[in-house]
């Protein structure tokens, strides 16, 4: 036999011998995300289930570090896109010596292990929009990567009720001053309160509300901002020697920034 050939007969051996994991066996082993639900609003917990499958008649080994299995990030294992861009890590980032085998867990034959974790608490998801994300495998894991899920952020609208409960909270902080608050603008996307007495607070500029909520919207970067306007009543009783705090009118306002 010619020494050439030889030589390709030994190398096309040698690659039979060494390949990687094939598509197939990857396959066998999957990851999997999945969310109870896909809308959010702004500030709302964002918990996602990741499960790790066996679909094979064995018993399969792995190491969870750098998973969600390990029931806190430790590490970036999530890529999740946002107009275009990754989000940046923020959690936790652990340093350990080389696995053993005390470390890994066991999956048995077509078993699933699964684990829910809050993504927010290491990825800034506060923006409204449409984000993309998915779980990366690792090599300290061997784990593959899982197929892309989304989910969406809308921006949080508090309802008459809730703007009402605010006013009053306010209302009552203030109850006993000189000349107690009656007017409040309660952003209906925080709940926070933007101003009281708008019209008289500012003097002697005299801006009249609708300018000042929209400079508030323009400098948080909004085209738009939608607010409720409140004005309460403080009616006081001899008989019971207490202040009762009155609705005198509840209004939804969006107003274009300036």
């Amino acid at each position: 036999m010619k020494p050439t050939l030889l030589v390709l007969i030994l190398i096309t051996l040698s690659c039979k011998t060494n390949k990687p994991m094939t598509d197939k066996t990857v396959h066998k082993i999957t990851t999997h995300l999945e969310m109870s639900k896909n809308t959010f609003q702004v500030g709302d917990t964002i918990p996602i289930k990741f499960s790790v499958q066996n679909n094979t008649n064995t018993t399969f080994e792995f190491c969870p570090w750098q998973t969600p299995l390990e029931k806190e990030l430790t590490a970036n294992c999530f890529e999740i896109i946002y107009k275009g861009d990754t989000l940046p890590y923020k959690g936790r980032m652990t340093k350990r010596i080389p696995p053993t085998k005390k470390d890994n867990l066991l999956l048995s034959p077509q078993e699933t292990s699964t684990q829910t974790i809050n993504i927010n608490k290491a990825y800034s998801i506060d923006k409204p929009g449409t984000y993309t994300i998915r779980f990366l495998g690792r090599p300290i894991n061997k784990l593959p990567d899982s197929k892309s899920i989304t989910f969406s952020i809308h921006k949080k609208t508090i309802n008459r009720k809730e703007a009402l409960k605010i006013a009053k909270r306010y209302a009552k902080i203030y109850l006993r001053a000189v000349n107690p608050p009656t007017h409040f603008i309660v952003d209906a996307e925080t709940g926070h309160v933007i101003g009281m007495n708008i019209e008289y607070s500012l003097n002697p500029k005299k801006m009249i509300r609708e300018e000042y909520i929209a400079m508030y919207g323009k400098d948080r970067g909004d085209s738009k901002i939608a607010v409720w306007e409140i004005i309460l009543k403080y009616e006081y009783s001899r008989t019971t020697n207490s202040t009762k705090i009155e609705v005198e009118k509840v209004q939804y306002l969006t107003i274009k920034a300036q």
